[in-house]
């Protein structure tokens, strides 16, 4: 082997590892790219997640408080209807 073609494989095999160090430097900056999207997309879902949360205890308080109403008025109604039969009674002890 001459000592050109020793040389031209030598400047060969470097400008291939200058195109491999940069392709691996373009990966490098894909990767923390993506990564600084999963973390930015990490922390969306976990700020939309506590929101939910917060609106689901906030739905259960509601209904615990319906509930609680609907009972309210369930024992008025019961009241009244119980209220009317008393009035009754007395109209027709009245009348009697």
């Amino acid at each position: 082997m001459s000592l050109d073609t020793l040389f031209q494989q030598i400047l060969s095999t470097e400008q291939q590892l200058t195109e491999q160090t940069q392709r691996f430097k373009e990966v490098k900056v894909a990767i923390i790219r993506c990564n600084e999207k999963i973390k930015t997309a990490t922390e969306k879902c976990e700020k939309i997640s506590k929101e939910l949360d917060v609106k689901a205890q906030r739905l259960s308080a509601l209904k615990l408080q319906r509930d609680l109403m609907k009972k309210c008025e369930d024992q008025m109604l019961k009241q009244i209807e119980e209220l009317l039969c008393q009035k009754n009674h007395l109209g027709e002890r009245l009348v009697g």
